[in-house]
């Protein structure tokens, strides 16, 4: 594909994404409230979601491969930590994990309309960076729910590369898994920063290739001793590395 067709492609999916996206965000939206009575889901909102993006996907023309999809275990509350590269490759990785998994996002993101209607339907958890009180009460609330069988996808670097090179970790979601007693599961998304480089809206379409790598346990660590911390958050970006194909 010549690289002007590709950006023309590029545009028009662009385009199609938003003007279909507020739409499916409506029909969602207006759907939520009766699927929980209908159906008695608690997180029927998740679900609608995670059918939007597939929809988006096939719009932008991006199709997922995944690598060892077998290692994922529904039935077992894991945290799912992929690398960040893009706007795609968090909304990316959610859509094709089974099941529902939480997220915790930065608290001025729920005051866009709509969205942030859809993130509260999903259960989201929304962080207040500015309130070390307020964030301890999103991680206790994280932990809560992982305790109770909940999944989470966090992504350790806590914002994009612009390199395309891991960032420096932060230790939230290693220390929910770890007050949870659950393992940590590191993904290597590939592709997804090429599709929307940082700084752009055009979204382009190809190929994001999502690796699930072996999981690390965390039931046998102290939640309080910093040199495991410091252990596990260094298996998983060895792991993480090691997954790019």
């Amino acid at each position: 594909m010549t690289t002007s067709l590709h950006r023309g492609r590029a545009v028009l999916g662009t385009v199609l994404m938003s003007l279909a996206l507020p739409l499916m965000l409506l029909v969602a939206l207006a759907l939520i409230p009766l699927g929980h009575r209908l159906s008695g889901r608690r997180r029927f909102g998740y679900e609608v979601g995670r059918r939007i993006m597939r929809v988006c996907w096939r719009l932008l023309g991006i199709r997922l491969e995944q690598v060892h999809r077998e290692r994922i275990e529904p039935s077992r509350p894991r945290v799912y930590m992929p690398n960040h590269e893009s706007l795609l490759d968090m909304p990316q990785v959610m859509s094709v994990i089974p099941g529902t998994a939480g997220t915790l996002i930065k608290e001025e993101a729920f005051r866009v309309p709509l969205v942030g209607s859809a993130f509260r339907a999903c259960g989201f958890i929304p962080v207040n960076r500015k309130s070390p009180r307020a964030a301890r009460r999103a991680f206790l609330s994280a932990v809560a729910e992982a305790r109770a069988g909940r999944s989470f996808v966090v992504a350790p670097e806590g914002t994009r590369s612009r390199t395309g090179e891991l960032g420096p970790f932060k230790t939230g979601g290693f220390r929910i898994a770890m007050e949870a007693r659950i393992p940590v599961v590191p993904i290597t998304v590939e592709g997804a920063g090429a599709l929307m480089r940082p700084g752009s809206w055009l979204i382009h379409p190809g190929v994001v290739r999502i690796t699930w790598n072996e999981p690390v346990e965390t039931s046998h660590l102290d939640p309080k001793d910093r040199a495991q911390l410091a252990d596990l958050m260094r298996s998983v970006r060895q792991t993480m590395e090691a997954g790019k194909a």
